[in-house]
Formats: C-alpha cells, structure tokens, sequence
C-alpha cells in the first residue's frame, strides 16, 4: 500500500522537483547573507536557461521518435543545403533487364469418325478430355487463390505491425516526455517569477 502510495506521489516528480527548488531556494533567502535581488536575478537566469534546454531537449527527443533524426543532424542538414556551397553531383549507371514469363498451349488433334462406335469413343474422348481440362483450370485457380490469400495475409501483418509501430511512437511522444516538458516550462515560469522578487 505504502509502495503504491508512492509510486502515485512520484509520478508527479516535476511538480515535487520545483517544489524543492522553490523551498531551496526559499532557505538561501532567509539563512544565508547575501543580497536578495542578485540571488533571485541568478536562480532566475539559471532555471530559465535550464528550462528551455529541457524543452529543448524533449522536442528533439519527439523529433528523433518520429523521424529517427535529431536536431543537430537536422541542424547540419540545412547548413549543408546552403544555396552558395558547391554541391558534388554523383551520377550512376545501372543496367536494366526483362524477363518473359510463359503461358500454357494446348494442341488438339481432330479425326472424323466414320461408324457409330467411333463416333461415340470420339464423343467419350472429347467428355474426357473437357473433365481433364477443366479439373486443371480448377486446380490453376486454386493454387493462384492460394499463393493470393498468402500475399494478403503477408500485407495484414506487415499493416498490423506498422499500425502497432505507429501506436507506440505516438505514446511515447504524448505520455513520454510530457513530464520533461512540464518540468522545463515550470522551471521557465519559476525562474521567471524569481527574476521579479527583490
């Protein structure tokens, strides 16, 4: 119970951190000798600068998650894609092929029955030779559904898994480094309040 308790307390660690600052900073005012508008103007310009590196930081956390990149990488970037720098130009060749796929024929042959009995083995034959052609069709069908319902099945998890990708990136962006961000305005808005206490 005591755990949870403070596990409970502790995310509220941004909060609790001021809090000591602002108590800290409190005791140097009363227990220590020194002017109060030169300590207030330093813990001010201290906690500013601090604040805003934390913000800083945490929207380069929020950039890296998405794009996988920094602000420095994304800094030099843009120093590099300066309009008057000579630019190099790499040219490559690549070579093309062509593949020809195949399809099936079928060679059919035709007499002519003269007699009753050829003409019915004829007529058998053609019955025969239609199941025969018609079974394969069936099976050709099959086996391309098949290797279709593979490929689709392939795509729902690669979907599933970028779906699950995107998920993540997004809570670690809202929920990660929000308390970073509250710790560094707050730091921000308590310097700022210091700066003007004499």
């Amino acid at each position: 119970m005591v755990l949870r308790l403070l596990k409970w307390i502790w995310r509220a660690w941004p909060v609790l951190a001021v809090t000591a600052m602002i108590m800290a900073h409190w005791l140097v005012l009363i227990f220590l000798p020194f002017d109060w508008e030169i300590v207030n103007k330093t813990i001010a310009f201290a906690l500013q600068i601090i604040g805003g590196f934390l913000v800083l930081y945490s929207i380069d956390s929020n950039i890296g998650v998405i794009r996988g990149r920094s602000l420095g990488l994304e800094f030099r970037q843009y120093l590099a894609q300066f309009p008057l720098l000579r630019k190099t130009h790499v040219i490559e060749a690549k070579g093309a092929s062509c593949t020809l796929s195949s399809g099936e024929a079928k060679l059919r042959t035709t007499r002519n029955p003269t007699t009753m009995e050829e003409k019915l083995d004829y007529l058998q034959e053609q019955i025969d030779e239609i199941r025969h052609s018609f079974r394969d069709e069936i099976s050709r069908i099959r086996g391309e559904f098949d290797q279709r319902k593979t490929e689709v099945e392939q795509k729902i998890g690669s979907l599933s898994k970028s779906i699950n990708n995107v998920e993540s990136i997004v809570e670690e962006i809202s929920i990660g480094s929000i308390k970073i961000q509250i710790f560094g305005v707050l730091l921000l808005v308590h310097g700022g309040i210091s700066g003007y206490i004499a």
